[in-house]
């Protein structure tokens, strides 16, 4: 996260800083995403920076955060109109309404993309901060449901959500792997029937029902 220095400075500052990690992200994966650039873009010297910054991972938790926060505004309305809805429905719900946050937001998304071609291990690095959010807001989803009644209560919610985590940051992964094309926006469709497969199972599980 940023030094107090960063929100120290003034509001346009930071957005052209913001603005012009953003643009590297977007374009770069973090690994070879460039300090250099950034402070050529936002015309800030580089020793100003690393007065913001502790480094460029400092930046780029800081750029997943507010992209994080922005989605998780745009999601909880979705949560709110299907108060009443099935919790798998809300669910496939919220997955279609992250794919139409990602078309709103292309430069989020070209983030997004670039995170994915990263290796599993540095992305686990760089996204550890916003595993915690993840859980918690599949656990509320998921209290919801218990509290409606269409959850099990024999089911340990907690165990549910950190599932739902795992599988959500898999997803992309499983639809791009093997693909020359790693743009997953070009590949929405196969993306959304993958979500309905796996929520399929989720809720349903893998046991045959007694007949």
């Amino acid at each position: 996260m940023p030094n107090p220095t960063f929100f120290n400075i003034d509001q346009e500052k930071q957005e052209k800083i913001i603005s012009a990690a953003m643009k590297e992200f977007s374009a770069k994966t973090y690994s070879n995403a460039s300090i250099a650039r950034i402070v050529k873009e936002a015309k800030i010297p580089r020793g100003s920076f690393y007065q913001y910054f502790e480094g460029i991972e400092d930046l780029y938790q800081y750029v997943l955060q507010i992209i994080a926060d922005e989605k998780m505004a745009y999601l909880n309305p979705v949560v709110t109109i299907m108060e009443k809805g099935e919790t798998f429905e809300i669910l496939k719900e919220l997955y279609r309404a992250g794919i139409q946050f990602a078309k709103d937001h292309p430069k989020y998304a070209g983030i997004g993309n670039q995170l994915f071609k990263e290796k599993k291990a540095v992305r686990d690095q760089i996204t550890e901060g916003l595993t915690e959010k993840s859980i918690a807001f599949y656990e509320m989803i998921f209290q919801r449901g218990l509290d409606r009644g269409d959850i099990d209560p024999k089911a340990d919610i907690k165990t549910a959500a950190y599932m739902a985590h795992i599988l959500n940051l898999n997803l992309a992964d499983s639809v791009l792997e093997g693909k020359e094309n790693q743009n997953l926006m070009d590949h929405v469709d196969e993306y959304f029937e993958r979500v309905e497969k796996m929520l399929y199972i989720f809720a349903q599980g893998l046991r045959m029902k007694n007949k």
